[in-house]
């Protein structure tokens, strides 16, 4: 069921629950045979050549189901932990399986990451420095799933997204019968961002340099339907070898589709770190537990695609969570005020500086001694302004503090009087329409008897 592009040594946690409800076998890249297999699970594909896409393509046409996770910048992959060190890390997805997966309806930026500041996480790469908003740290809630309602989503209010890269839908072809839709996505204010392997440690420059967007950014489509081949020619040259030409004669043998026996359908994840052990699970005393609802999302995924094709253009009624937009709002005015009392501290050391390097060239032995006191006072100068800014900064912040905890007492009261006043307003309404209708009842009877009283002497 599963084919990675890199083994991985140890099973990942939410590959071990989900062999709880499937029956999971690995599949080696360099030979795929995926015959009496339903679901297919292509992890970091990397390094696939032509071989291994013609077998998932053959896969797909005879109605298989895929889940494709792809991402620009794995960091749970050696190889990029390794170039970390070095400050090289390599950014992208393979040129073959972009085209591949743009074929099926489904594109992506190769080389380019995806990110939203309203659902950032809080977060520090550096133990060095504190917690702060992190642009490539995504924290998907019902903002990124409620306007598609769809079931593989259904029930996600925290799923976490690192360095994930972002996908499109693809013009649709005339020819294909197949359908694209959203299953998460980043708010209307994500985009896409370019970074250089250098600037991936800076994430205070990513956030600066961010340019927030007007449409949503997806973290993953769903494709299905009817396809074409994407090798219409037959298969490519380097699947003739002579192993498979041994198979071709076989009873075994296959034959090359050009489009599809029956309907299909294929989930694209444009982040791998979701599936990762370090960002879907957390140790407790009693073992492994889930920490969001990463490992959830897998398994509804594949409950979904498990199922008949028609079932996944069935919308979910799940319940909509909404969150506090005016607590993201607040904060964000605060980073905002907070960012320019940052520059001018840091402008104003990035000048101190070059003053004392002009003063240490123009020193000699004569001046040597004013100059040392020059700069002292400078010095001194400087350590007052940068004590007044940030000053100033803790105010901001403590200002943005008081508005979210007056916020919170405001709600809190709210909860504890609304209920009792509720309950008096509809009792105060009730007894005054009870005696409304008592006193009616008391004019009524006042109207009837004397003119009973006068019939009778009468």
């Amino acid at each position: 069921m599963r084919m990675q592009g890199k083994p991985v040594e140890q099973s990942w946690g939410v590959i071990t629950q989900a062999q709880e409800f499937f029956t999971i076998k690995e599949i080696k890249s360099e030979d795929p045979i995926l015959a009496g297999i339903d679901i297919l699970l292509v992890i970091h594909p990397k390094g696939f050549e032509e071989t291994q896409l013609y077998a998932i393509d053959q896969f797909i046409l005879r109605g298989g189901k895929v889940l494709m996770a792809v991402d620009p910048f794995f960091t749970q992959d050696k190889t990029n932990q390794m170039a970390m060190m070095g400050g090289g890390p390599q950014i992208g997805i393979d040129e073959n399986i972009v085209a591949f997966m743009s074929h099926f309806g489904i594109k992506t930026k190769g080389k380019s990451l995806a990110g939203d500041r309203y659902i950032s996480g809080v977060g520090r790469l550096n133990p060095n420095l504190p917690p702060a908003r992190l642009l490539p740290l995504v924290q998907c809630d019902h903002r990124c799933t409620s306007s598609y309602k769809d079931p593989m989503a259904k029930g996600l209010n925290e799923m976490t997204f690192v360095f994930p890269g972002g996908l499109t839908i693809a013009e649709k072809n005339v020819e294909h019968s197949f359908q694209v839709e959203a299953v998460i996505s980043s708010t209307e204010k994500g985009n896409f961002y370019e970074v250089s392997p250098q600037e991936l440690g800076n994430t205070a420059n990513l956030w600066a340099k961010f340019q927030e967007g007007s449409e949503p950014v997806y973290f993953a489509l769903k494709s299905f339907g009817k396809y074409k081949s994407f090798f219409p020619q037959g298969p490519p040259v380097n699947q003739k070898t002579e192993k498979s030409m041994k198979k071709e004669d076989s009873e075994s043998k296959t034959q090359h589709l050009i489009e599809s026996q029956k309907e299909s359908a294929i989930l694209v994840v444009s982040d791998v770190d979701f599936l990762a052990d370090a960002y879907s699970f957390k140790r407790s005393f009693l073992g492994m537990a889930p920490a969001n609802d990463n490992s959830k999302f897998l398994l509804n995924a594949l409950e979904a695609l498990s199922g008949n094709s028609d079932l996944l253009s069935v919308r979910s009624k799940g319940a909509i969570d909404r969150g506090f937009d005016v607590i993201d709002d607040i904060e964000f005015a605060s980073e905002e005020a907070t960012k320019q009392k940052v520059v001018l501290i840091n402008g104003s050391i990035s000048n101190f500086q070059k003053e004392l390097d002009m003063l240490g060239k123009s020193a000699t032995q004569e001046n040597f001694s004013l100059l040392q006191n020059e700069g002292v006072r400078k010095k001194k100068q400087l350590l007052k302004k940068i004590a007044s800014l940030k000053k100033e900064l803790r105010a901001v912040k403590r200002e943005g503090r008081e508005q979210i905890e007056n916020l919170g007492k405001w709600l809190q009261l709210l909860n504890t009087l609304g209920m009792p006043l509720l309950i008096f307003g509809f009792g105060f309404i009730y007894n005054r329409n009870r005696r409304n209708r008592y006193q009616k009842k008391i004019v009524v009877k006042s109207q009837i008897n004397p003119t009973f009283v006068q019939g009778e002497q009468a």
